[in-house]
């Protein structure tokens, strides 16, 4: 009950704010949290990969997302969400490589800041 409670407490302070939901459909909600669920995966498994500490809190970030996104989600749009899903993942799987393995340094620094952005993105839309 209470991850449902947070769930709508989200989606609520969402709305509020300017610029974010307030002129935004279910459907742009739907590719946001989609998108989320899918470089959330992809930075989970680059922690993992590299044993880092923060694989914990990344998986917590992961569970909340989806659980927003499973909240919203209609039941006929699967395909579309999983989709979306899959391109961000491998987006963010790619920017992580570059950052990770990357033979020029400028490039590896700006690949890590910009993955870095879009995981603080999606977890900015969390409570916890």
């Amino acid at each position: 009950m209470m991850c449902s409670m947070r769930m709508f407490l989200c989606l609520l302070l969402m709305i509020g704010q300017p610029g974010v939901a307030a002129a935004a459909s279910t459907d742009d909600l739907l590719r946001t949290f989609a998108s989320c669920a899918g470089r959330l995966t992809a930075q989970l498994e680059h922690q993992w990969l590299l044993q880092s500490d923060d694989a914990q809190d990344t998986e917590h970030q992961r569970a909340e997302v989806v659980a927003l996104l499973s909240a919203i989600m209609p039941d006929d749009r699967g395909r579309q969400v999983l989709s979306w899903r899959t391109d961000a993942r491998a987006a963010q799987r790619a920017l992580l490589q570059r950052a990770q393995f990357g033979t020029d340094p400028d490039d590896a620094a700006w690949a890590a800041r910009t993955a870095g952005r879009y995981v603080a993105d999606c977890t900015g839309f969390l409570l916890s």
